[in-house]
């Protein structure tokens, strides 16, 4: 069996001549879950008036060219066992396997049994495919064949796969053959991405009109294989006022081009935002070091750093672009003085990285938070310090309400200081992540950048970006620091825009939740631009801001 490819790489797949044609460049690309997929499903066959078996055809065609793409590569590779379960999925698998048939190649179908009546257009399917030529089997031996088409459950799935539709899935996942799933992996939730008891593993998926949500988060990501979006009449006219709120961005990884943020050719340095950075202490200067650094070489007009006075000397020669800040007592007044006064210079003001959680960090937090009024980044060591402090949530809560109150607050957690800042577990945010990153969002009406392997963003609008960029060479101490310099650069950046790159809804309340989209998808476009040299295991969070120059114009 081919390996399977654990980076998951996005492809648009269009109609052309009925030939596959890729995207180019970075798109935004709805994700939706299975019940607003089926809303759409139904909107397109009652609204548009496109009949389901014409959406059925089109699905089945996208299937097949998938498949002949495949099997043409692979010369001797000509036997198709199709696994068909009861419903429109199972029917979308059986007519794509006739019109592999079609092509030439010898094609068998296996029915899951079912204790229900057999769906009607499965039973169309079937009886058109008898009719081409394909081989309805009773029992399947997969070591026949050279390639499975995984047909079994499709988006509509809502339970623990047992029986002989388990069995089935068991045997597929252990032939180490070449599986091409329809729709979603049979066995993985469309929504939420989670394994139903069981799961095809596959190496290919065609997905039909949107990217599922369960197709871009962990484990579903990781069965799916190398994903493929079929058009096929279900587009975002089928929408009729019911946009889904998640959304990500994605490229064509071969040949991928350069990202163009759009500077101002007749800028200036105030032009592009002014960062400030508020991190590491006596022990940490390289959390500092790297937060800085991220923000300057990623496009902000000036960086500022306030930091102890221990990091002054070396800061200065490590960094010479960025002015260095230190408050020449740790005392409460001095702290308070001195970083309100820098904070009115700032566009943009992160906090945390390397910051320790001791009272001068909690002072500096506390003045940050509720003394000044400008866009801020809280990360690692800054989460921490509110997660911990029951009145400083209290009041950063209370104050939340006042709609009168512009504050733009931005939250960078991992999964332990999310659990920590909401009190729960980390298994908890596990089961249910989405729900609770709602709820956080709209507690402190925050931009919450939940960072893990698949990271999410959430606003208090319950708008969601899941992004499709990034891998385990990410997975190393100082990426996360990298990324708070990043974010603050790409906010200050956007801030001072009119427009905002890639995107049609340039309000002034969505701009601060774009930026935070971009920012973390340039951090995984990074890591997946040094992984191609330096492999994954081998990457140092100072790598990331060296591709900067490589994905950015």
């Amino acid at each position: 069996m081919p390996a399977l490819e654990t980076d998951f790489v996005f492809k648009a797949v269009r109609f052309e001549n009925h030939k596959i044609r890729m995207e180019e460049n970075m798109k935004k690309e709805y994700l939706v879950s299975a019940q607003e997929m089926a809303q759409y499903d139904l909107n397109t066959i009652e609204k548009t008036k496109i009949p389901a078996l014409v959406l059925m055809e089109r699905a089945a065609l996208s299937v097949a060219e998938c498949a002949k793409n495949f099997l043409q590569n692979h010369p001797g590779m000509n036997k198709v066992l199709v696994l068909a379960g009861n419903g429109n999925n199972g029917a979308d698998a059986v007519a794509a396997g006739r019109i592999l048939k079609e092509y030439g190649y010898e094609v068998s179908a296996y029915l899951i049994p079912t204790k229900n009546a057999w769906n009607e257009n499965l039973l169309l399917q079937v009886q058109i495919a008898k009719t081409n030529g394909v081989v309805m089997i009773t029992e399947p031996d997969m070591q026949q064949y050279t390639m499975i088409i995984d047909g079994i459950f499709g988006n509509g799935l809502n339970r623990d796969i047992q029986g002989e539709a388990s069995t089935i899935i068991e045997q597929c996942n252990l032939s180490g053959k070449y599986v091409l799933s329809v729709d979603v992996p049979s066995g993985i939730c469309a929504t939420d991405g989670k394994v139903k008891g069981i799961a095809i593993k596959a190496d290919e998926t065609v997905t039909f009109g949107f990217f599922k949500r369960g197709l871009f988060l962990y484990p579903g990501k990781e069965y799916a294989g190398k994903c493929h979006l079929a058009v096929m009449g279900i587009n975002q006219n089928s929408f009729y006022g019911t946009k889904p709120k998640t959304f990500t961005y994605y490229d064509n990884e071969e040949d991928s081009e350069k990202i163009d943020l759009q500077r101002k050719c007749d800028g200036n340095k105030g032009t592009f935002g002014k960062v400030l950075i508020v991190a590491g202490r006596k022990n940490t200067t390289g959390a500092a070091i790297l937060a800085a650094n991220s923000a300057q070489r990623s496009g902000c007009g000036m960086t500022a750093l306030f930091t102890d006075l221990e990091n002054k000397e070396v800061l200065m020669n490590v960094l010479p672009e960025t002015m260095v800040h230190c408050p020449q007592k740790e005392q409460e007044k001095t702290i308070s003085n001195e970083l309100r006064k820098i904070a009115d210079w700032a566009d943009v003001i992160a906090v945390g990285p390397g910051l320790s959680t001791d009272d001068y960090a909690k002072k500096v937090v506390e003045t940050l938070l509720f003394e000044t009024n400008k866009p801020l980044i809280l990360d690692a060591d800054a989460i921490n310090i509110l997660a911990h402090d029951k009145t400083m949530q209290a009041r950063l809560s209370e104050s939340c309400k006042n709609e009168q109150s512009k504050r733009i607050l931005f939250m960078t957690p991992h999964p332990l200081e999310l659990a920590r800042l909401l009190g729960v577990s980390v298994e908890e945010i596990r089961k249910n992540r989405i729900e609770i990153l709602k709820e956080a969002s709209k507690r402190y009406r925050a931009i919450i950048v939940s960072k893990d392997a698949d990271t999410i963003i959430c606003d208090a609008q319950e708008n969601l970006y899941i992004n499709s960029t990034g891998n385990d060479a990410l997975a190393t101490a100082g990426t996360g620091d990298v990324l708070t310099g990043l974010l603050a650069s790409i906010v200050a950046q956007y801030l001072k825009k009119e427009t905002i790159p890639y995107e049609d809804e340039s309000s002034e309340k969505n701009k601060y939740f774009y930026a935070s989209c971009m920012a973390v998808y340039l951090h995984g476009k990074a890591g997946d631009s040094v992984s191609k040299n330096c492999g994954n295991g081998y990457v140092t969070a100072g790598d990331l801001i060296k591709q900067y120059p490589y994905i950015l114009k």
